[in-house]
This record gives C-alpha cells, structure tokens and sequence, in this order.
C-alpha cells in the first residue's frame, strides 16, 4: 500500500493520496487486531469449553462404580495447552470418608492425564435410603421440569428439625429464567404444602456455566 502511493504520488502527482493510503492501512491493521484478539481473547479470560469436551468429562466420571452423578461442572481453557475442571460428585451418604477421597483422587488423575488438566472435584453425599427425601426430590425435579425443562436440582438434603423439616437444595437454571426466581420458589413451595407436611425451603439458585 505505502510502495502504490509511493509510485502514484511520483508518477500522476496524487500527493493529496497519501493520508487516504495511510488512513486505509491504518483501518487494515485494526480489523486485523481487532480479529487476532476475539480469535484470542475466549482462552486468555477462560472461555467455555465446547459441548463435546463436557460429555467426554461427563462420561469418564460416571463409568467410576460408586458414581451417583456429577453437577456444577466447570471446564475452562487458558491458552491452547492449560485445561481446569471442577465440578461436584455425587456419592450415596453411607460411603466413607477414605472411600469417598480415593474415589475422587482416582478420578482426578485419570482426567487429569487424559484431558491435559489441572481437576478439583468436591464430593457430595446423597441420601438414597431415605424413602421421605427420594420422594420429594422426584417429586420436585419432576415439577420444576414441567416448569422448564433445562432446570436442573442438585444438592437435595431432607434436615429434620424439632418444629418443622427443612429442605435445602440447588436448582441450576437458564438466564431467561433469572427474574422468575422467587416466582418459581413460590409455586415449589404450594406444591409441597398440599402433602400436609411443614417443610421450611431452602433453595439456591445458580446459572449453568
């Protein structure tokens, strides 16, 4: 660009080309930049991982025997080679302590071998011989569903208190979903009413990530 002003500006006297020359090159090497940095800039920040790599996480977690499930499952790139994952696992509340920790710890360095990752797992205990709990968290997860069906329950513990039961647990939902919160308690909250039992609720909300 600069030799073709060069030759115009010598050979036709277009002296007055010059700064439109620069003034293109200049606009050439921003969109350039411009380019290079949203190529970029998903890896340095961390950016989501793409569906496929998550199922393959997903998988690899689930096939370990003593396995109930995973949720709040994090997988972020920093650069092309650097890999971090979290996410919580889910076990039944009867394993121990040691069995619960190696389980994780032999997870964690299958993942981290295969998937080139640093990985932190938090495990979670699930109660599954509580017939009260099994019923209510089905119960729940099947009404919150009917609600929309990408709103995911986690976390779900039955507390027996000396006036009431409280019941505490997660609900992963989409962001269109975000201004619907108290609404989508209320509505839980009339639901169980209707099984004549006082259950005090205790609900986090969260976002996929």
């Amino acid at each position: 660009g600069v030799l073709l002003g060069a030759i115009l500006s010598l050979t036709l006297g277009w002296d007055s080309l010059d700064p439109y020359i620069g003034l293109a090159i200049a606009l050439l090497i921003a969109i350039a930049g411009i380019r290079m940095m949203l190529d970029n800039i998903d890896p340095i920040l961390g950016g989501k991982q793409d569906p496929s790599l998550v199922k393959d996480v997903e998988e690899k977690a689930k096939k370990h025997p003593g396995v109930l499930g995973i949720h709040d499952l994090i997988i972020h790139s920093y650069g092309p080679t650097k890999k971090f994952i979290s996410f919580h696992l889910e076990v039944k509340e009867t394993t121990s302590l040691i069995e619960a920790h190696t389980l994780a710890d032999k997870i964690e360095n299958e993942l981290s071998e295969k998937e080139n990752a640093e990985v932190l797992i938090h495990v979670d205990p699930i109660a599954t011989d509580n017939k009260e709990a099994s019923e209510l968290e089905k119960e729940i997860r099947s009404f919150v569903q009917s609600i929309h069906p990408n709103i995911q329950l986690h976390d779900f513990h039955l507390i027996p208190c000396t006036k009431e039961k409280k019941l505490s647990f997660d609900l992963s939902v989409p962001f269109s979903l975000t201004n619907k919160e108290k609404w989508i308690k209320e509505q839980i909250q009339k639901k169980i009413r209707k099984k004549g039992t006082e259950y005090r609720l205790i609900i986090h909300f969260d976002h996929p990530f």
